[in-house]
């Protein structure tokens, strides 16, 4: 090696190193369905390349993910949500065929993944910025907390794979010659390709690389405009393919499609976007921003301020590539406006953030600056802090989130009571009350059957509420249910339904119906649930969520009611 290439390869190295922790972790959330789907359980089948069509908007897919139990019963009957990303799906089937049900592996891939974007980061960077430059951006990207959860949740690959793929494509078009050839213009097609191939970050790379291009790229604009088609056209080649195979997402207000629901999507984006920006230029984590929204509209305009000093010190070509950068970064933004804010969408401009970061501090301490040495020292230093800030923050949050989530436990436990058979017996109904967590709703079916235990006749998840619920038998065969305080169904429960429910409005599936008696901001405030089995029959089995896992629970006494509690974290 090199010893030009030395600090880079350190700097990667420790960028690999902060979440290895993560090779030892669990399965989490979708993890569970990509099991289900590759060992053949999911009650419909699956293609290698199809992991990610979670659920199709079909009578006979609806009526089979319904009645099994996984998806809950309140599940919007034009529910769709199918991504297309059949590499990323490839590399979780071969996860599965190398080591089975053994996560270490994967786990490992999945770094592997980490390392070949950290290489292809600096390969892309090395080509734009001055070296020491170069290597303060590379520096702040291994510290991004945004690279944390796509490295330790499995599903999460795809934006691991798509950055890596996407930012090749970037370097390639970096080192163009001044005049595009059709060689070079190829390479980035294909590489364009393999990145949306991976999932739909590959277009929040795309429109980085376009934005710079535009901005800050070599040669005349219609040179620039050339290079630009090579990934443009892909893009649209990819989407007219992602719609006519059926991919997308509607029935739910989680996810919004910007081409078919543009003004909800406008309207989501202008919330949405403040909150990103408050994580990737202020590191106010995303959770925390919504609700200090002063403070944040405070800390933009130092920013601005601060950017616009340290610019004014750059000559021409830094203050070019600084704000060509910046340009990346926000233009990486738009298509993960479609999903809530998380902070693992910011992976996408996460490389271009931090290489303009970089590049201010480049303008900022910039040898052929004029001024008073007074106001240039504070410049200077105040850069610094921001700098220090990106390096420190993020990586004390990705430190503190690996420790969180190394407590989550392999397998969730399942406490029957004494002389109850609940993991042989088919004939069962299994019922868990109250699911107030995300992760419970969602897996609790696909955990039972990872165990290895019978598939029950039914599982059904009663409620999703955001406080505790209280359930009454109001007779031999039905429970209703409705909050304690707080809502029966909170926004853990928006991801499955985008249409409004009604008063009176009755869900049947088989051995249960459900009746809504009372709403509240178009979801069910109150709920009567009638199983075609008595409640003291031994073949119905109610469970309780506990942070440890799953308690079996006796039916309430008739006219009587029972409090029912539901943790709101991950099982551990």
């Amino acid at each position: 090696m090199t010893p030009q290439r030395a600090p880079a390869a350190l700097l990667i190295a420790l960028g690999v190193a902060l979440r290895a922790r993560a090779i030892g972790f669990t399965r989490v959330a979708d993890d569970w369905y990509h099991l289900s789907m590759v060992e053949g359980s999911y009650p419909v089948r699956r293609a290698p390349w199809e992991l990610y069509d979670f659920i199709r908007a079909t009578p006979a897919e609806h009526a089979a993910l319904l009645a099994r139990g996984t998806f809950p019963w309140w599940t919007d009957p034009d529910l769709h949500i199918a991504a297309w990303r059949p590499l990323a799906s490839l590399t979780l089937s071969l996860d599965h065929a190398l080591w089975a049900r053994n996560t270490v592996g994967a786990h490992a891939h999945s770094l592997a993944w980490l390392a070949a974007l950290l290489v292809a980061a600096w390969w892309w960077l090395a080509a734009i910025l001055p070296r020491r430059v170069a290597l303060l951006a590379l520096a702040l990207l291994c510290a991004d907390e945004a690279l944390t959860v796509p490295t330790a949740w499995l599903a999460n690959r795809p934006s691991l794979m798509s950055g890596a793929f996407g930012l090749v494509a970037m370097g390639v078009m970096a080192r163009r010659r001044a005049e595009p050839t059709r060689a070079e213009a190829m390479r980035v097609a294909g590489l364009t390709i393999a990145s949306m191939a991976s999932g739909e970050y590959g277009f929040a790379l795309a429109g980085c690389a376009v934005a710079y291009e535009l901005v800050a790229g070599r040669g005349a604009l219609r040179e620039r405009v050339r290079a630009c088609a090579a990934v443009v056209l892909p893009c649209a080649l990819y989407l007219a393919a992602w719609r006519a195979l059926g991919h997308g997402v509607r029935g739910t207000v989680s996810y919004v499609d910007p081409i078919a629901h543009t003004a909800t999507w406008l309207a989501l984006a202008a919330v949405r976007l403040p909150v990103l920006l408050a994580e990737l230029v202020l590191t106010v984590p995303v959770e925390r921003a919504a609700s200090h929204v002063g403070a944040v509209f405070v800390g933009f305009v130092v920013a601005a301020v601060l950017a616009a000093i340290a610019l004014a010190r750059g000559d021409g070509a830094q203050r070019g590539k600084a704000v060509g950068l910046g340009a990346g970064a926000l233009a990486a933004l738009v298509p993960v406006l479609s999903a809530p804010p998380m902070g693992r969408l910011l992976l996408a401009a996460g490389p271009a953030f931090a290489a303009s970061l970089a590049a201010l501090a480049g303008c900022a301490w910039s040898p052929t600056a004029s001024g008073r040495r007074a106001v240039a020292g504070g410049v200077r230093a105040l850069v610094a802090c921001a700098v220090a800030l990106h390096l420190a923050a993020p990586v004390a949050r990705a430190w503190s989130d690996l420790a969180a989530a190394s407590w989550v436990t392999p397998d969730a436990t399942f406490r029957a009571l004494p002389g109850v058979d609940a993991c042989h017996a088919r004939d069962q109904d299994h019922v868990l009350l109250a699911a107030r967590a995300f992760e419970t709703v969602h897996t609790a079916p696909l955990r039972w059957q990872a165990r290895g235990c019978a598939r029950p006749r039914t599982w059904r998840v009663l409620s999703a509420p955001d406080g505790d619920v209280i359930a009454v038998r109001t007779d031999d065969r039905t429970l209703t249910m409705q909050p304690r305080g707080g809502a029966l169904f909170s926004s853990v429960a928006a991801l499955w339904r985008a249409a409004p429910m009604g008063a009176g409005d009755r869900v049947t599936m088989p051995g249960f119906e459900a009746a809504v008696q009372a709403v509240s901001g178009g979801l069910p405030a109150r709920v009567a649930y009638t199983f075609d089995r008595s409640l003291d029959d031994p073949r119905v089995v109610l469970w309780q969520a506990t942070p440890w896992g799953f308690e079996q629970v006796r039916p309430p006494a008739l006219r009587g009611g029972r409090l029912v509690a539901a943790p709101s974290g991950a099982l551990r």
